[in-house]
């Protein structure tokens, strides 16, 4: 009677554990599922982002490109004001000079 009871004991606990395994096991592969669903939702917010991000690099590039452009615009009135201050100011000492040489001249009569 003993015996029979120590097995009847025995199998309930083996039952016990299997049901408790069986349980554990269930809930870790649950649990895996929701993990992969919740990383899969991030993952498509993500890709979303990263389209954003590649919409704004592309306007970016656009607006690097027209301030290139800009920028080589401005460069080439800056020289051609820098060339035309150099004529002007050239222009200025020659009359200058041409205006000490006429007074150093004898003047004319006529």
């Amino acid at each position: 009677k003993t015996m029979s009871a120590i097995a009847d004991l025995d199998n309930k606990t083996m039952s016990a554990i299997a049901d408790l395994d069986n349980k554990t096991m269930s809930a870790i592969a649950q649990s895996r599922e929701e993990n992969n669903h919740r990383f899969e939702k991030i993952d498509a917010r993500f890709e979303k982002m990263d389209a954003r991000f590649e919409k704004m690099d592309a306007r970016f590039e656009k607006m690097d490109e027209k301030f290139e452009v800009l920028s080589n615009e401005i460069k080439k009135i800056y020289k051609a004001i820098n060339n035309q201050t150099w004529k002007m100011l050239g222009a200025v000492g020659l009359i200058v000079v041409l205006s000490k040489l006429v007074e150093s001249l004898p003047s004319i009569q006529f």
